[in-house]
């Protein structure tokens, strides 16, 4: 209960930073149905670490033993050519990457350098368990893969900017800026630098 009535206050707040290149709430399509439409608007691909998600507890555990929502295969079906789900990912995590949120959290994605202010907003607000989820990166654009280990990326370091639950996720890419690529539209950024975070409300 706790989760679900919590407003996404940091909003606000955060759209005010240059360095958020989008952001947006998760809601019917799941978190992986809504970061594909900032994959196709950024012209980027997205590689989520599924190890980083704040789940709520026994979740997974349930999405194993058959108990998940019916909507969340109607959105695999829909999107789910788009997702690469990785060695270590089974149809309990994707039942939950794909899970509809009633009550959704931000997904957020921004610069590397500004990894450390995103998540002090978040704080601020009452959302200290917000984390990195993963990243932007180049590769096919409006793609999305998912991985059970935690990778090691050149020029990054996954932190935490996930509240207490699943439904409130932020990405925050931490790959190196190309050189001149410093301009970057609120609405469709060419940058293979940016993080995603989350706002760590947890799924069920």
């Amino acid at each position: 209960m706790a989760s679900t009535t919590r407003l996404n206050t940091p909003g606000v707040k955060l759209g005010s930073l240059a360095a958020v290149h989008a952001l947006t709430d998760v809601t019917g399509f799941g978190l992986l149905g809504h970061l594909l439409e900032i994959c196709k608007g950024s012209r980027l691909a997205a590689r989520v670490d599924f190890a980083q998600l704040p789940l709520l507890p026994d979740a997974l555990a349930m999405a194993r033993a058959g108990t998940f929502t019916g909507a969340s295969g109607r959105n695999w079906a829909s999107y789910g050519a788009q997702v690469e789900l990785r060695a270590g990912m089974g149809d309990a995590e994707q039942r939950l990457l794909t899970d509809p949120q009633t009550s959704g959290g931000l997904l957020v994605s921004c610069a590397p350098d500004a990894v450390g202010a995103v998540l002090k907003i978040f704080a601020d607000e009452g959302f200290a368990d917000a984390c990195m989820i993963g990243e932007m990166a180049e590769g096919a654009p409006g793609s999305a893969s998912a991985e059970a280990p935690a990778a090691a990326c050149p020029g990054r370091t996954l932190g935490s900017v996930a509240e207490s639950g699943w439904g409130h996720c932020r990405t925050v890419d931490a790959l190196p800026v190309p050189a001149g690529d410093s301009a970057h539209s609120r609405a469709g950024s060419r940058c293979s630098s940016d993080t995603t975070a989350c706002r760590g409300d947890r799924s069920s």
